[in-house]
């Protein structure tokens, strides 16, 4: 009976999942039990297994390229001759190459009745190859002065009036400190996309100008005892804006890597113009790779997911033209022993918050945008950008298996060509070579995120359905099927086809808490057979958690140890 009813919840789901032409659910629970699945019935038997290997490391290296003329415009034509990649210095052998075209196509969260689905589909399915032109457009409240947001905003709003015949997806987020909301999910309709921009309201939470002036003026770092009193107050003003810099600085971080989580799962260059006032952190150099001082972990994290999403950053000074000189609004304090300190501070701190924009946008081959006032050009031409491009690959040595940063180096033989791509990309650590309390706290922000995201994450893509309900005393145990994409998981078939995933189902009722859960870690090394279903099926799990009757928010996720990546989903829950 149990058989019968798990294959009817993968017919159901089939359409959700195109990927898993038949699906035995029984059998897959059983894989990751490292048990022999047992034989399909002829009525379930694929017509012939996918072609597909699967590794928990990706040898595999993507690089999409943008290639421009003097005017801005896309170079057509071109072939893998034309190109050379570099990796640390060694030229690669090109072994993928395209030039992409998107398309403005619409696409849809993909959703039947009683199935919850981090999935996303074309809504023509006879067009569904065809890569998305995306988007995505971030109003930083947290760095940005309140009165630049607004006219960030009107010049936004004039940029969308101006884009609707451009077909190109698009969507309106916004991050504060209690993180990224989604102000409209991505849509061509750019009339939906103003409405909602109008009624985002500006928000105050940019520090204070003195306390700016003070922390410019590194008055907590100086050595010496401050004996003044002008000196102490100084000091006190730049020890609270520092920590509350620390704090916007992981709310920027925090924001980053929510953004490659949750576009990850979507094909093709993805855009994120990230409207800015600053970047709350300096930027520096360690090795080839850039770090924020006392966050190089969180820095290295957000490059590697924006990169691995295919995500190029485009920041946007929502400053405009600024001269960096102390203004009307700072409270200078004269300093007899530094005379040209509070003058020259001012543009240190500018110099350096530019620096970090074009930083963020070298390393995710995306440009900044900055010291103008047409931020209406600035939206245009990052939008631009993801129109055409061309897609190089090629398969990395696995032998150079030490984790780490990757320098590439992108050339064409073209003249009058300009080219944007990424800077590098991060080469993961595997599970023997993780360090066991950095593992324990990549694992404790990745869930921190996964939870409290209100987008769901697509690194890892599957659907999920209740099933019946059992008393449990004064609770009732909830029961649930969960259906995984075939190409979700990584299987390392150099290490005895491993597979280890990690299965959270969070209960949470109408006012945030915690009503019930499970949370369970699937550890296996695949028999032949079981990894065959894997390949043709995908896998099947079926968990339970115990909550009292009430209405709740059900928040699955589930992280792939062995490529990092995450998927959830949302399903509300109604227990009588």
């Amino acid at each position: 009976m149990r058989r019968a009813s798990f294959f009817l919840l993968a017919i159901i789901l089939l359409a959700l999942l195109p990927a898993a032409r038949s699906f035995d659910a029984a059998a897959a629970a059983a894989v990751a039990q490292n048990q022999p699945p047992a034989s399909p019935s002829p009525a379930q038997a694929p017509t012939q297994a996918p072609a597909q290997t699967f590794k928990a490391r990706t040898e595999l290296v993507l690089v999409p390229v943008v290639v421009h003329n003097g005017r801005e415009e896309h170079i057509p034509g071109l072939t893998k001759n034309d190109f050379i990649v570099q990796e640390n210095g060694v030229e690669q052998k090109i072994t993928i190459f395209e030039e992409v075209r998107t398309s403005g196509i619409p696409v849809r969260r993909v959703g039947n009745p009683g199935v919850f689905t981090n999935a996303v589909t074309a809504k023509d399915r006879s067009v569904e190859p065809a890569t998305p032109r995306l988007n995505i457009i971030c109003l930083d409240t947290i760095n940005t002065p309140f009165l630049d947001q607004g006219r960030a905003r009107a010049d936004l709003i004039k940029f969308l009036a101006k884009s609707v015949e451009r077909g190109e997806l698009t969507t309106l987020l916004t991050l504060d400190r209690s993180g990224v909301h989604v102000v409209h999910d991505f849509t061509t309709d750019s009339a939906v996309l103003i409405a909602a921009l109008q009624r985002v309201k500006g928000k105050s939470e940019m520090m204070s100008g003195e306390n700016v002036n003070a922390l410019n003026n590194d008055a907590d770092l100086n050595a010496d005892v401050a004996r003044e009193a002008d000196d102490i107050q100084e000091f006190m003003e730049a020890k609270a804006a520092r920590i509350m810099q620390g704090f916007s600085i992981q709310y920027t971080l925090d924001g980053l890597q929510t953004i490659a989580r949750a576009f990850g799962g979507i094909p093709g260059r993805k855009a994120l113009v990230w409207v800015t006032g600053s970047f709350p952190f300096t930027v520096s150099q360690v090795g080839d790779a850039p770090y924020a001082r006392g966050y190089e972990d969180d820095m290295a994290r957000a490059f590697q997911l924006l990169n691995d999403a295919n995500i190029s950053v485009y920041p946007v000074d929502a400053r405009g033209l600024v001269v960096g000189l102390p203004d009307a609004s700072q409270n200078i304090r004269y300093n007899p022993r530094n005379p040209a300190g509070n003058m020259t501070a001012g543009l240190r701190a500018n110099s350096a918050r530019l620096d970090t924009m074009r930083a963020f946008a070298a390393e995710t081959g995306g440009r900044a945008f900055y010291n103008s006032n047409d931020l209406e050009g600035a939206f245009r031409k990052a939008a631009e950008d993801s129109s055409s491009y061309y897609l190089l690959g090629y398969y990395r040595d696995s032998s150079e298996s030490k984790p780490g940063w990757r320098k590439l180096h992108v050339k064409v033989h073209a003249e009058g060509v300009h080219i944007r791509t990424r800077a590098g990309y991060f080469v993961n650590a595997s599970e023997k070579q993780k360090d066991l309390q950095a593992e324990k706290k990549e694992d404790q922000t990745d869930f921190r995120l996964a939870v409290s995201s209100p987008m769901d994450f697509t690194g890892v893509v599957f659907a999920v359905r209740f099933k019946d309900m059992q008393p449990a005393g004064a609770k009732k145990t909830v029961n649930f099927d969960i259906v995984v994409d075939r190409e979700a998981l990584w299987v390392d078939d150099g290490d005895n086809n491993h597979m280890k995933f990690e299965v959270l189902a969070l209960a949470r009722n109408s006012i945030g808490d915690n009503a019930g859960q499970l949370m369970q870690t699937i550890d296996a090394h695949l028999k032949p057979e079981s990894l065959a279903e894997v390949r043709r099926s995908g896998l099947g799990y079926h968990g339970s958690f115990e909550v009292p009757p009430g209405q709740y928010n059900v928040r699955f996720v589930i992280k792939d140890h062995l490529s990092g990546r995450i998927g959830t989903v949302s399903a509300p829950l109604t227990v009588n």
